[in-house]
Parts: C-alpha cells; sequence; structure tokens
C-alpha cells in the first residue's frame, strides 16, 4: 500500500490587507455582534483542528479563532460556518481531515495567499518556518494558544497552550500581549512577529 502524500497550500502573508480583498472573508470573518448569534450550537468545549496540510496554518488560526466564539459572533452563511456546523461534534484528526478534502476551503486559501504583496511561495516549499498561531478566552476564562501543528510530550497532538486563568477585568488582547512579549524577548532582534485581530470593517 503507497504511503500517503502530504497535502500542501500555499502559504499565507500575514497582511490583513490581502485578506480583506478575497470576499469570503469579508463576508464571514468581520463580524457583526447580534442578539442573534450563529445558529450552531455552541457547547464551549474548546474547538481544536489537528493541521495536516502544509501551510495551512493561517486558515486554520482564522476557522480556530472564529469557531472558539460562537457565543459572541455571527457567522453568515458560507463555507466558514458551513465547515464549522459540519466538524462541532468531531474530534481534532477528524476535522484536519475533513479539512484536507474541502476544495471551498482550498480555493479560498489560494486566492487569499495570491494576493500578497510578497513573491507568492510555491505550495510544496518545505522550507517554510513562519506560522500563524490563535488566541482565544476558553470556557473556563483561561487564556489558551492554539496551534493545529503542536505535539505534546509523548508526540501525540495536543494543539493547545493553556497560559493562565485571566484576572477580573483582564482582556484577550491585553493578556495575550503578554505572552507574545515574551516570545519576542527571546530573541529581540528579530523582525518575524506579527500581529493580527479578526473583528468588524
Amino acid at each position: 500500500m503507497s504511503e500517503k502524500r502530504k497535502v500542501y497550500w500555499a502559504p499565507l502573508e500575514s497582511n490583513p490587507e490581502s485578506m480583506n480583498k478575497v470576499n469570503e472573508f469579508r463576508k464571514e470573518l468581520f463580524i457583526k455582534n447580534k442578539e442573534k448569534l450563529s445558529g450552531i450550537e455552541n457547547k464551549r468545549k474548546t474547538y481544536l483542528i489537528k493541521q495536516t496540510i502544509g501551510n495551512a496554518c493561517g486558515t486554520i488560526a482564522i476557522i480556530h479563532s472564529l469557531a472558539n466564539n460562537l457565543n459572541k459572533i455571527e457567522l453568515d452563511n458560507g463555507v466558514f460556518k458551513k465547515f464549522i456546523e459540519e466538524t462541532i461534534d468531531e474530534n481534532p484528526e477528524r476535522r484536519g481531515e475533513l479539512l484536507e478534502g474541502n476544495s471551498e476551503f482550498a480555493n479560498i486559501h489560494t486566492r487569499t495567499a495570491s494576493s500578497g504583496q510578497s513573491e507568492q511561495i510555491a505550495a510544496d516549499d518545505d522550507t517554510v518556518d513562519l506560522h500563524f498561531v490563535s488566541f482565544i478566552i476558553d470556557e473556563n476564562n483561561n487564556l489558551v494558544e492554539l496551534d493545529g501543528s503542536l505535539k505534546g510530550e509523548e508526540g501525540e497532538h495536543n494543539g493547545m497552550i493553556v497560559h493562565r486563568k485571566l484576572a477580573d477585568g483582564e482582556s484577550l488582547i491585553s493578556s495575550a500581549a503578554k505572552v507574545i512579549i515574551d516570545y519576542i524577548n527571546v530573541d529581540p532582534e528579530t523582525d518575524r512577529f506579527s500581529v493580527m485581530s479578526l473583528g468588524p470593517i
């Protein structure tokens, strides 16, 4: 039996402008708060995808951010809402498999990757060493970093780092900023960090 060939997508540029150019991102990601929320049953258990696709970390970070905020946002009908609805009860490994076979997401990702300012890197270029993660506040008021490629000590898929419980009045932005600053301080001369937030436009 032949070994399954790894799927690669072109890497995304960390650039809000390029994401805003793609209609599916404009339509679904920059969401208005409304009384009627997404319509997806929100079980408030952390939603996580195992990354099986090379360079898909940007799209996965966006899905993580949306799927873990269904108590605060409304998703328009479209590929993001449909995927989250279809995978809400699946485990992280199965979600990764379903994303890998989702041609709608592959097309959106490709269009976004090709709309940036940087020279586009080939999808199967395995030398890319930059990565997207997302930060959320979980159902227990913990600051959690989600990373679909993260492995635990035994090599099993883990995908999350629970940093700490938030203090009263502490926000996602202020608490995540402290973690990001700690990461930057490991190599303060680097220019390889970038931060984006999802919000209404």
